[in-house]
């Protein structure tokens, strides 16, 4: 299957970049974000944008036969934050190539988003500046209660996965992204919701001080219309289990 936005398909057809073996080419020469054996991430302007593109290669196996593959996911996620207003990078271009059911490759292009960082090296680099934190924490938690009450679950929900925009210091803005574990559900599921707190408090058991985490876990508590102390108390248990880490 070929997804294409109205914005990039002129740009396509005017750079005869209409093929995802011609997209392909066109990326090499691109700055390399990151690479593994299964996956790559290019950076490159494309028309007068820049563009984020990444590349799913899988070998030959039955584990996605018939399921949906990790680019699937990522490509359903975003569509899913658009439709819903959940902000994250604007959607461009997906691809997938299957022979006979079995998984090829899977490929993506996303809009670039300028004067961004991660939150995690926001977080580790600036400890000081406590207003501002606690004003992106209290987004962060509406945001995700605002995914997992639409039944979405990132299930990789950690501080490296958001970008944060401060154009605008009173009001800073969160984008999800890098979401190829994602699952959407027809309702809300408390496990999966207890796993994306979970691998947050990971990063931020040590990016956070408890004041801070706690005032995370009462926002989202709120919107939840849940016990703050009784949703802290089972992050905390659920990451000692799974990673060892208990609060500061």
């Amino acid at each position: 299957m070929i997804y294409i936005s109205s914005e990039l398909e002129m740009i396509l057809r005017e750079q005869n970049l209409l093929s995802p073996e011609a997209l392909f080419a066109f990326f090499q020469d691109g700055e390399v974000i990151s690479a593994s054996s299964t996956s790559y991430l290019w950076k490159k302007t494309l028309g007068k944008e820049v563009v984020y593109a990444k590349k799913y290669e899988y070998p030959l196996s039955l584990r996605y036969f018939c399921r949906k593959s990790r680019g699937m996911r990522e490509f359903l996620a975003y569509r899913f934050f658009q439709a819903y207003q959940i902000p994250s990078p604007a959607l461009l271009y997906f691809a997938e190539k299957r022979i006979l059911g079995n998984l090829r490759w899977s490929f993506l292009i996303t809009k670039g988003m300028e004067n961004t960082t991660d939150l995690f090296t926001y977080f580790e680099q600036n400890q000081g500046d406590k207003e501002a934190r606690q004003k992106i924490l209290e987004k962060l938690a509406k945001i995700a209660w605002r995914m997992h009450s639409l039944g979405f679950f990132h299930k990789d929900f950690k501080f490296r996965n958001i970008l944060l925009s401060l154009s605008q210091p009173d009001e800073p803005e969160l984008y999800l992204i890098d979401c190829p574990r994602s699952i959407k559900k027809e309702n809300f599921s408390s496990s999966l919701a207890l796993w994306d707190l979970t691998t947050l408090y990971k990063h931020a058991s040590f990016l956070c001080s408890p004041l801070e985490w706690q005032h995370f876990v009462e926002i989202y508590s709120k919107e939840k219309n849940c016990d703050p102390q009784e949703l802290a108390q089972q992050v905390s248990r659920k990451c000692q289990k799974k990673f060892g880490t208990k609060p500061r």
